[in-house]
Parts: structure tokens; C-alpha cells; sequence
């Protein structure tokens, strides 16, 4: 054992208070006589202690940060054993210009408890898909769609779409309004029978359509085309009127 480890279980001592600060000195000029060597080894020694003082800082600072990342970890499991949070699945999609979106990254929720900054992003993301590809929703998607959304907005948000949400019904109005159109021109008395029924069918349709919230731009079009329609058909009648009159 060299003289400097002598000396540091000395300073141990000391720093315990087995010994005091004389006998310390006394010991230490034992083993060190010469005052210069003394001092030097006495410089060493403390800044090994500092050393060691500062090594069990940085550890206990970093055994404090894994504790705290470990308590996060523990509590979001409990939190999903427990039922507070689920598991969910955001599955990408491409909008109308094929660009894919990515999902939130968002792995487990709360749906009864769901953070601001999260309930903008997933806001956000359902939107653009109710809009875009509404036909690959996930089960969770839909439920999480139908906790942050009311009807009228998702009406709302359906009303953004391309293409029509009311095809069948239009075309049916169309072709009613046709028939309507049709009969009237052989014979206004047809307004009493088939031509008034089919009016009322095209007409009633259209306009209830027309204020759908849901109602896309086309579904739109196509309301104004069957009312030009049954306006059509109610000048075939009073044509016909005057046509027999005369």
C-alpha cells in the first residue's frame, strides 16, 4: 500500500471523526515528511474525494431519471391493465391527391379522457379521412370518430366529399320527373293519375335533399336539374291545358 492510500483511509477517518485533526497531521507527517510532498498528496486526496463526490451526483441524478422513465412506463401499464387506456389502431390512407397521410402516433387512449393536443390531432386526422376514405375506418376510428364528433358535423364533413352521398335518390327524382314530364305531354288529365305522382315524388325528393347537411356540391346539382325538371313538367301541363281548351 503506497503512501496516498495510506492516506486517504486516513482522511476517511478523519472525515468520520475516528481520529482528529492533529493526530491526522501527526500520521500524515509520518508518512510524508517532506511538507512539499505532504501538500501534494494531500491535494491529490481531496481531489480524488471530489471526484468520487461528483461521480455519486451524476450517478444518483441518472438513477433518479431511470427511476422517473420507469415510473412513467409502470403507470402507463397499470393505467392500460386497470381499463383507463386501450390499445388503438390509426391505420394511414391516401387523400384525393394520393398523398398518404400518416396516422397519429398515438398507440393507447383514454376515450373518456382524451388530452387537448391529442384530440386536435386526431380531430384532425378522422376529418380528412371521413372525407377522403371513409370505406378503410378502423373499429377505432369509427368509435373514437363517433365520441368527438356529433352527427351534424360529421354530416357536415360528409357534405365535403367528392361525388354524391345521394345518387340513388337523385336518379330516382330524375327519372320521376321524366315520367311526369312524359305523361303530361300526351294528356294533361295524366296530372290526376301517374304524371301527379311522380311530380310530387321528384319534387318533394329534390327539395328535401337540397337541404341535407350532408348534401355534396353534385347532390347539390342534381336537386337543381330535378326541380328544372318538374318545372318543365308543370309548363307541359298548362300547355297541354291550353292545347285542349283550344
Amino acid at each position: 500500500m503506497n503512501e496516498i492510500d495510506q492516506i486517504k483511509k486516513l482522511k476517511a477517518l478523519l472525515d468520520e471523526g475516528a481520529i482528529n485533526e492533529d493526530e491526522f497531521n501527526a500520521l500524515k507527517k509520518k508518512l510524508l515528511p517532506d511538507e512539499a510532498d505532504s501538500i501534494d498528496a494531500t491535494d491529490t486526496v481531496n481531489h480524488t474525494v471530489k471526484l468520487e463526490s461528483k461521480d455519486k451526483v451524476e450517478n444518483s441524478e441518472n438513477t433518479s431519471s431511470s427511476s422517473t422513465e420507469t415510473l412513467k412506463k409502470e403507470s402507463a401499464s397499470t393505467e392500460l391493465k386497470s381499463g383507463k387506456k386501450k390499445k388503438i389502431y390509426f391505420k394511414a390512407f391516401k387523400d384525393y391527391n394520393k398523398i398518404l397521410i400518416a396516422p397519429p402516433e398515438i398507440n393507447s387512449i383514454d376515450i373518456n379522457n382524451i388530452p387537448d393536443d391529442e384530440i386536435d390531432s386526431i380531430k384532425s386526422f378522422i376529418r380528412l379521412k371521413q372525407i377522403c376514405a371513409p370505406e378503410e375506418f378502423t373499429k377505432d376510428e369509427i368509435k373514437i370518430g363517433n365520441k368527438l364528433f356529433s352527427i351534424k358535423e360529421i354530416n357536415k364533413i360528409n357534405s365535403e366529399r367528392r361525388g354524391m352521398n345521394h345518387l340513388k335518390e337523385l336518379l330516382l327524382a330524375m327519372f320521376m320527373a321524366c315520367t311526369s314530364i312524359g305523361f303530361l305531354y300526351i294528356s294533361p288529365c295524366f296530372i290526376f293519375f301517374a304524371a301527379g305522382l311522380a311530380f310530387l315524388i321528384s319534387l318533394v325528393t329534390a327539395i328535401k335533399i337540397l337541404f341535407k347537411d350532408d348534401a355534396t356540391k353534385l347532390d347539390k346539382i342534381f336537386c337543381f336539374i330535378v326541380l328544372g325538371l318538374c318545372l318543365t313538367a308543370m309548363m307541359v301541363y298548362f300547355t297541354g291545358i291550353d292545347r285542349t281548351m283550344g
